[in-house]
């Protein structure tokens, strides 16, 4: 028996195959699961029950700095649209009310 490879969240079986597996991603505010289920009926039974603590592995937090670049980045598109914007609009100004 093979004791590699993803094992089903809800009875720990081993995948032999590719055929019938779900894989699923849960994301909630204390964490991350990724789960594997070998069929339909376990992945229901798992999330009829309450969901369990994450690992502390499974929970990802932000590195320092990403949020500030985050920020920056939307920073620059705002800026980049209202000076579109601006030239747009000085644009039209001049059109209706400068050229004859």
């Amino acid at each position: 028996m093979e004791t590699t490879g993803p094992r089903c969240s809800f009875c720990e079986r081993v995948q032999d195959d590719e055929e019938g597996w779900f894989d699923v991603d849960v994301r909630v505010d204390e964490g991350e699961y990724y789960l594997w289920f070998c069929s339909q009926e376990h992945a229901g039974e798992w999330f009829r029950r309450p969901l369990p603590e994450p690992d502390e592995g499974t929970v990802i937090q932000a590195k320092p700095g990403e949020e500030v670049v985050g920020w920056l980045i939307f920073a620059t598109i705002v800026l980049l649209v209202l000076g579109l914007l601006g030239i747009g609009l000085w644009t039209v100004i001049r059109w209706l009310f400068f050229d004859s």
